[in-house]
Order: C-alpha cells, then sequence, then structure tokens
C-alpha cells in the first residue's frame, strides 16, 4: 500500500481533534513519525505521555495524563478521535468517559493494533483468555523478575530499520512492575461513539473478530509489522485517514 497522493487533504479528519496514544510500555515516540504526516496534512494532532509514578494501580494514571495533556493542550470545542496503539487499547472506555466528564466530547475511537478493554480483567487474565500458553509464559517470567519487554536492537531491526526511530523506541521502553499487568481494569460506562480498526500486525485476532462482528470499519494492512507506524508512517496516517472518513461519516 503506497500513499495516496491527496494525503495533504485529510477530509473529516480536519474537523475533529486527533489523539494519539501509546502503549504503556513504550513512550510516545512511538507516534512522532505518524503525527508529523497527519500535521502536514492539515490534522490538528496531540500525541500525550502516558505517566505514572511506577506505582498502581497504573490505569487510573494513564488515562488522567490523557485528560491532563488533553485539557491542558487544546482550548477549543472541537470533538475528539482517540487513535490508540497496542497496550492503549485497553484503557479506551475510561479514556472516553473521563474526557467526557472533562467536557470533551469522543466521536471516535481507532484502536491501531491494539487490544480491547479487558472489562473488569487484568491484562494478563485477557491475555490468559486470548492465548493461554503466551499468559503462562508472561506470568512466569513476571513472577521470576524478568524484565518485561525485553525487545533488543537486533531483534528490532527488521520492523524498524530507521536505527535513530529505532533508538528511540528501545529508549522509551517502561519495563512496568508485575502489578500493572495483573491489576483488573474495571468496566465503565461510556457515552455513544463510533469504533474502528486497523491492524499493522498478527496480535490482535481478538480485535478484529470484535471489529467484524460489530461492524465497525476495519482496515488490515497486512503489514506483520506491530510497529509499522515507525517504519513507513505515510501508510499508517492514510490508513488512520480512511477510516476516520468511514468513522465520522457513520455519526452525521
Amino acid at each position: 500500500m503506497s500513499a495516496r497522493p491527496d494525503l495533504a487533504h485529510p477530509g473529516a479528519a480536519a474537523e475533529v481533534r486527533l489523539i494519539l496514544v501509546h502503549s504503556p510500555i513504550v513512550g510516545p515516540d512511538t507516534w512522532a513519525p505518524v503525527a508529523e504526516v497527519l500535521r502536514a496534512a492539515a490534522c490538528h494532532v496531540l500525541v500525550p505521555r502516558l505517566d505514572d509514578t511506577w506505582i498502581g494501580p497504573f490505569w487510573p494514571a494513564h488515562v488522567a495524563s490523557v485528560v491532563r495533556a488533553v485539557g491542558d493542550a487544546e482550548a477549543g470545542q472541537s470533538p475528539l478521535v482517540l487513535v490508540l496503539h497496542s497496550g492503549a487499547g485497553q484503557l479506551a472506555d475510561h479514556l472516553v468517559a473521563a474526557l467526557d466528564a472533562a467536557g470533551h466530547t469522543v466521536e471516535g475511537v481507532v484502536f491501531a493494533d491494539a487490544g480491547l478493554p479487558p472489562d473488569g480483567a487484568s491484562r494478563l487474565a485477557q491475555l490468559g483468555g486470548e492465548d493461554p500458553e503466551v499468559a503462562r509464559e508472561l506470568d512466569a517470567l513476571l513472577t521470576a523478575g524478568e524484565r518485561v519487554p525485553d525487545w533488543t536492537d537486533e531483534q528490532l531491526a527488521a520492523l524498524v530499520p530507521d536505527g535513530a526511530r529505532r533508538r528511540r523506541l528501545l529508549d522509551g521502553i517502561r519495563t512496568l512492575p508485575a502489578e500493572y499487568w495483573r491489576e483488573t481494569i474495571p468496566p465503565v460506562d461510556t457515552p455513544p461513539h463510533r469504533r474502528a480498526a486497523v491492524l499493522l500486525g498478527d496480535g490482535y485476532a481478538p480485535t478484529a473478530a470484535t471489529a467484524m462482528v460489530e461492524g465497525w470499519p476495519i482496515l488490515d494492512l497486512r503489514a506483520h509489522n506491530h510497529f509499522l507506524a515507525l517504519r513507513e508512517p505515510e501508510v499508517v496516517a492514510e490508513a488512520l485517514l480512511d477510516v476516520i472518513d468511514q468513522v465520522l461519516g457513520s455519526t452525521s
């Protein structure tokens, strides 16, 4: 998939504020190249940093940091579209509810290779229902006090060939304690909003299945690369604009 020639014309995305939220176990640099492309296409983009004190509970601190960043940076009243990558997806319902409580309107949520809210379970328990073997391996690593994730430069080189971007990704890794994986994320009521999914890698089949059952707009880039946003930001930006057009069109 190559970048479309009209990427400079963002369509419906120009009418909203795009909030690109990174996974809690990496840093906001994972969204930086895509944010640059979207801004060049006249989109209003914010990339909050998920903050915590390395002491749980973690999910409320992460949600609060997004609400704080939106409130600090955005004085306008245009609605929001949340674009969540990886482990940020589990925060979706709480982000929508908290932003609504703070006076912001969330029109849509895009799960960009992201997990779904665990509905009262922990991240580890959610993984156990999706892939028991991987969950057992993760539980064993956490119990042994191992570093999670433990990605190396060599492992990521094929996914992120650009050395500077790969180094920023590695520098941003946050090896949060076992409590992050084991704390429960309770369900919460949310105001009406639309959802969509963009698939980059191969690890989010449950998100894809839900998207298909619920009739969400879904775009599978078949890239087999969870960090495609760092390798081909123009392609990811184009995909986001496409599904955001569908999300916002479905709310009109």
